[in-house]
């Protein structure tokens, strides 16, 4: 079982249609996606899930919370970075036709925005703003309550968080986030920073 203060970060199985962009593209779980997160989450309990509200990450995180009895709440703040143009098309038709592009964007996301896409630091900002109302010291928090949290949403996202919780702004695209991997996150306490306790792919194999 999970224990109290942790926040497990949970990135979606596998969609209908894969090898595309999908930032902000709303597809919905293959079965397998939907079984690889079942997979991830069992053996463990939270009191609250917070989803991004795209049906690959919100259709599970309202099973979840139906099955389990727990509160789920919806936060677009936790919504995958918007490739603009790119959005549904293949990576590798992208890269055949804007494959420079495509390398300057993933070489440096702060640098080099895609076409008609999401300035990346107002991305990480957004992101990191969902984050610190989850795991700082605020009214209703986890860290006020001690609740248990399951977030469900993006491997853009889940990024951002780790490289905050790390303290490494160019951790983005050096770290692997499959399918249905979770991260568990022990929140700050006294004079201990928040820390990443587990990453992979579940179920989370307590010490």
């Amino acid at each position: 079982m999970s224990t109290a203060g942790h926040i497990e970060l949970l990135r979606h199985g596998r969609t209908l249609n894969e090898g595309v962009f999908r930032g902000r593209l709303d597809e919905s779980l293959s079965d397998e996606g939907h079984a690889q997160m079942a997979a991830s989450v069992d053996g463990h309990r939270w009191s609250r899930v917070i989803a991004s509200p795209l049906s690959r990450c919100r259709r599970f995180g309202e099973h979840l919370a139906r099955e389990r009895g727990i509160e789920l709440a919806v936060d677009e703040r936790l919504a995958e970075y918007d490739f603009g143009e790119w959005e549904g098309r293949t990576i590798q038709s992208v890269m055949e036709s804007e494959g420079d592009s495509v390398q300057r964007f993933f070489a440096d996301p702060y640098a080099f925005t895609p076409p008609g896409g999401e300035n990346f630091r107002r991305f990480n900002e957004r992101v990191l703003g969902a984050w610190r109302d989850l795991s700082g010291n605020i009214p209703g928090s986890a860290v006020e309550t001690g609740d248990n949290i399951l977030v469900i949403t993006h491997g853009g996202v889940i990024l951002s968080i780790l490289a905050s919780v790390l303290d490494r702004e160019g951790l983005h695209m050096r770290i692997d986030v499959p399918h249905a991997c979770i991260s568990r996150i022990a929140r700050a306490w006294e004079d201990r920073p928040q820390r990443l306790l587990f990453h992979g792919v579940g179920p989370i194999r307590d010490a």
